[in-house]
């Protein structure tokens, strides 16, 4: 757990948005190839001196990776920014997952017609555990959803027009898909990791909820007419639920 000293830290540094850097550092993991890089992502620390990592937080305008004494080791930035004269805008999202193991950070930058986005799924010590070229945020959504424990990664990837989501497991491993989907409107895995859902519709396709077992390797596509109204999620055990209450099994 992270100590409650260093969430108040973080929730006092808020109102100080990060500073995009006008010149890379040497180590960058990625956005070196934009024309206009994304803000840095720093390699852990190598110094045998360094503070070993409590977790990662999300605070209101960053994430952040600290020690257990509070010492900051990356921090990353979270919000919206733009250029003066509008033509480049920036946008950042992240989050931590419950027990700091691990966190995403996504990033997309768009100037003019053209955008270019990407998704890292970040483990204990700083290190990307996977990359994710084209992770884009479906309207209302998040891009991403995490496992308690951080041990699975739910990702939405937005290719040619259609929409794929995708679990990861803490070793980059693809373990289930959704694909070709023309709109998703929930994404969600539940805190044991076990289970994964999205809900999802295609050109030609009612909105389906799409329960995926991570363990089983099993799939479930329940139409979104025959349940409950919405919003469907997932319960800690994995539990399907409809505007927060259970949904009843059906023989």
């Amino acid at each position: 757990m992270i100590p409650q000293a260093l969430l108040a830290a973080m929730l006092a540094r808020a109102d100080r948005p990060p500073a995009p850097s006008a010149e890379l550092p040497p180590q960058v993991y990625f956005g070196a190839e934009l024309g206009r890089p994304f803000l840095p992502v720093l390699p852990p620390r190598a110094d045998d001196g360094a503070p070993a990592p409590a977790g990662w937080l999300a605070a209101p305008a960053s994430l952040v990776l600290a020690a257990k004494d509070g010492t900051v080791l990356h921090e990353l930035g979270v919000g919206r920014w733009s250029a003066e004269d509008g033509a480049l805008r920036r946008e950042m999202r992240g989050a931590a997952s419950k027990d700091g193991r691990s966190a995403w950070h996504w990033q997309k930058v768009a100037e003019g017609e053209k955008t270019a986005s990407v998704l890292v799924y970040l483990g204990a010590h700083g290190q990307i555990l996977r990359r994710l070229d084209g992770a884009d945020a479906p309207a209302g959504l998040p891009p991403a959803a995490l496992s308690g424990d951080g041990a699975i990664l739910l990702a939405a990837l937005r290719t040619d027009g259609a929409w794929t989501a995708t679990a990861y497991s803490f070793g980059g491993k693809e373990l289930a898909s959704v694909t070709k989907a023309h709109r998703v409107t929930a994404l969600s895995v539940s805190e044991d990791g076990r289970r994964a859902l999205v809900a999802w519709s295609g050109l030609d396709l009612p909105e389906m909820v799409t329960l995926l077992d991570l363990r089983r390797g099993e799939r479930l596509d329940l139409p979104a007419e025959r349940l409950p109204a919405g919003p469907w999620t997932l319960a800690p055990d994995g539990t399907l639920l409809a505007a927060g209450r259970p949904v009843p099994r059906t023989p």
